[in-house]
């Protein structure tokens, strides 16, 4: 768990003014506001190599619309630096969101960990969270990789299938028969 969250990706430039459209990885976060610093996870260079905007963008107004949020950024002063932001990823810091209870986790701290079909026999990794995947239902969908598995198995969130979270063990997911693809089996 570093000091950064991934946080969003930028799209299209938004009119002349240098704004741009930006869709948060979660479309209900209340840190997106004036005065946020958005951290680029890539800077855009010029062939040289030189940067072309800062690494840090402080968010100097937000508004939504019905997709998406439209941006105003500081050092991004016209449609041209808007236009170096489209499809760049960004991350803002872990200390600007609320502290999480014990029990409670942001789904950037589970990428990583070990997860395990909870099998009569025992439990078996089968692989690691990979990511989330935002989807317009009401369920997260987790993304697990790993060599048991054939590429990527998208696992539904939900209390049935996702049976135990533990930050320091892992996660623990009902029998891989009862919740996999039809004819997905283990390695």
């Amino acid at each position: 768990m570093n000091g950064l969250i991934p946080f969003g990706k930028f799209g299209k430039t938004h009119g002349t003014q240098g704004e741009v459209r930006f869709w948060p990885y979660n479309a209900e976060t209340e840190a997106l506001k004036k005065g946020l610093v958005l951290v680029l996870d890539e800077i855009p260079r010029d062939p040289k190599g030189e940067p072309l905007l800062a690494q840090e963008l402080k968010v100097e107004s937000v508004r939504g619309s019905d997709r998406h949020f439209i941006l105003r950024l500081k050092y991004v002063a016209s449609r041209e630096d808007a236009a170096l932001l489209t499809n760049l990823t960004c991350s803002i810091s872990r200390e600007v969101l609320p502290k999480t209870d014990p029990d409670e986790w942001y789904q950037s701290d589970l990428i990583g960990l070990p997860v395990f079909t909870d099998e009569a026999h025992g439990r078996e990794e089968i692989g690691r969270v990979a990511g989330f995947i935002d989807t317009p239902g009401p369920f997260e969908v987790m993304a697990v990789e790993g060599p048991r598995l054939n590429g990527r198995v998208l696992v539904l969130w939900r209390d049935e299938i996702v049976k135990d979270v533990n930050l320091q063990t892992g996660i623990v997911l009902a029998e891989f028969a009862s919740w996999a693809p039809e004819g997905e089996e283990l390695k």
